[in-house]
């Protein structure tokens, strides 16, 4: 009966909570209607969710970054509803691994919020990082962006699965390893989903990313103010390893 009653609460505060999104995202004309610019698209099956919009608008107006990282631009949702909500001054990077979606961001996207916004195709890759793991592959973009470096807040959607010798891919989204380098402390990285990513960085990135909190499906980290000038400093700390050790796991 217990178990139950919990499945019960947790679908009425989902819908509770869904409503509340609703209201306040119907509420925001400006957000509702650029919005549905990118919803109403043929291409729009791919888009984030009105919650999701919502989510980053308020992050991005809470955290006020001067230089904002997007890795997945898709057809330029996410990279709109950043957009509206930075403050004068600030700037989007924003990358993706399809030039017909860069294409269609760019025509969707309304020309009042292309000034604050670099499109940058890049290809997707694999890559390990033997710190990490001889044996742990991650997915990423070739040739980050660096130049617009250092970034204040890093959105983590992209890339998505690719073709490779005829093979699909699939694998976490390693680049915030690359990009620890170029993120400022106190910077934040929103990931979409990506529970892998999550269980990834709280694992072997402590030194270098806090956890903040889980907004439903996305996560959100906090670059701390651990010195790193290149990646030939990592430090990787397993934390699995180090708790099974503590518990006696290997005595």
């Amino acid at each position: 009966m217990a178990d139950i009653y919990r499945k019960v609460m947790n679908i009425f505060k989902n819908r509770l909570y869904a409503k509340q999104v609703r209201r306040e995202f119907d509420k925001n004309s400006e957000l509702k209607n650029l919005y549905f610019i990118f919803k109403k698209h043929p291409e729009a099956k791919w888009i984030i969710g009105k919650d999701d919009a919502l989510i980053l608008y308020k992050l991005i107006k809470k955290f006020n970054p001067k230089s904002v990282l997007d890795l997945g631009t898709g057809i330029g949702a996410s990279t709109a509803v950043i957009a509206l909500a930075l403050e004068s001054g600030g700037r989007i990077t924003t990358v993706e691994q399809f030039e017909k979606c860069v294409k269609i961001a760019k025509e969707l996207i309304p020309e009042t919020l292309k000034g604050k916004i670099s499109f940058v195709h890049r290809e997707p890759h694999a890559f390990k990082n033997d710190k990490i793991s001889k044996y742990l592959y991650f997915s990423g973009y070739k040739n980050l962006p660096i130049q617009f470096a250092p970034f204040d807040f890093v959105v983590i959607d992209g890339p998505g699965a690719w073709l490779e010798d005829g093979k699909l891919m699939t694998l976490p989204n390693g680049d915030i390893v690359n990009l620890l380098p170029y993120l400022n402390a106190g910077a934040q990285i929103y990931i979409d989903g990506r529970k892998k990513n999550v269980d990834l960085y709280k694992r072997f990135l402590s030194r270098y990313l806090k956890f903040l909190e889980q907004i439903g499906h996305n996560a959100i980290f906090e670059r701390t103010d651990k010195p790193l000038k290149n990646l030939s400093e990592l430090e990787i700390l397993d934390t699995k390893l180090i708790g099974r050790s503590q518990s006696g796991y290997f005595s």
